[in-house]
């Protein structure tokens, strides 16, 4: 029996390789980029969220420029943006899209906003942070 992990986010579809899923396809919703199809059966998939612990995503801060990795976070629902200097141009509402290198995801899909104080916003909903 596989132990349960709480850093794991993952979801299920009813939708499988019978309705065409396939694995490592994006998972979009209205607000953006949710999470990655990372199995699939034939009449349901497993979605990994973004939120997951293992889950990466390269962004970029759409104001500036800016790149970096987004990690799934250690606190339920949020990212970690890292591989950005510590003293970063990132200011409240800023936005982040997917920035399309490791060209697993296209360039531009909204992914989140931050905090007044540069970090991560939470999430008001399940694809956002």
């Amino acid at each position: 029996m596989k132990r349960a992990d709480r850093f794991a986010r993952k979801i299920v579809l009813h939708a499988g390789s019978n309705e065409g899923v396939r694995a490592g396809s994006p998972v979009i919703d209205d607000i953006g980029v949710v999470g990655q199809v990372t199995r699939v059966f034939r009449d349901t998939s497993e979605v990994t969220l973004l939120t997951d612990k293992d889950q990466t995503i390269p962004v970029q801060i759409v104001r500036n420029g800016l790149r970096g990795v987004a990690y799934g976070g250690a606190e339920p629902g949020t990212l970690d943006l890292r591989f950005m200097a510590s003293n970063a141009d990132l200011v409240k509402d800023d936005i982040a899209v997917t920035s399309g290198l490791g060209r697993r995801l296209s360039a531009r899909a909204r992914r989140g906003a931050s905090r007044a104080d540069g970090a991560p916003r939470p999430p008001t909903s399940s694809a956002a942070w």
